[in-house]
């Protein structure tokens, strides 16, 4: 995935790359595939300035041989995708946009993350999966937002889920233990 619609694909893990044909312009950010024939890429298109002007979703159910587009009915940029199955699948962008879909892309559904910009996506089944983005992680058990989202904030130093713990100490600041950057992130009170 790059910028200007570029797609390598490899079927050597990664000793030889070939260029596939995206037939987009579009800054390509992520992909996502469930199996060698399925995949979806989505991306952002900028204007001279680099200021975002639109988006793309591309699928193909032939490992990349032909990407075709899919209709977001959304103006936001895009920067992540992921799909459970050749049906459930999930876009996150600019302006707090979650698109949902449960038929390969066909149709979807917006959802309200109440952030700004959700850059990272990631879902074990159709139910289950969290976004994240700058201004902390949300978590589904129904699959979206709403319902049932809850969201963990982010920690001081920026990175989602550290294994920041915050101490209260009687008559003492609160001060903030780091030892393991990006790991479960803990509050506890003394």
């Amino acid at each position: 995935m790059g910028a200007i619609g570029t797609i390598l694909a490899t079927s050597d893990g990664g000793a030889h790359w070939s260029a596939q044909r995206s037939g987009t312009s579009a800054d390509l950010r992520s992909v996502s595939f469930v199996d060698a024939s399925y995949g979806w890429a989505v991306g952002t298109t900028l204007d001279a300035d680099y200021q975002v002007t639109g988006n793309v979703i591309l699928a193909t159910s032939n490992g990349g041989a032909d990407w075709h587009p899919q209709y977001s009915g959304s103006a936001a940029g895009f920067n992540a995708v992921d799909f459970v199955d050749a049906a459930h699948g999930w876009v996150v962008g600019e302006g707090g946009t979650i698109l949902a879909t449960t038929d390969g892309g066909a149709t979807g559904s917006v959802q309200d993350s109440g952030t700004t910009r959700p850059g990272a996506v990631a879902f074990l089944d159709p139910s289950h999966g969290w976004v994240g983005g700058g201004q902390g992680i949300l978590a589904t058990t129904t699959g979206g937002w709403p319902p049932a989202a809850s969201a963990m904030p982010r920690n001081p130093r920026g990175c989602f889920g550290s294994q920041a713990q915050v101490t209260d100490v009687p008559d003492s600041p609160k001060r903030l233990e780091d030892p393991q950057p990006c790991a479960l992130a803990t509050t506890t009170s003394v």
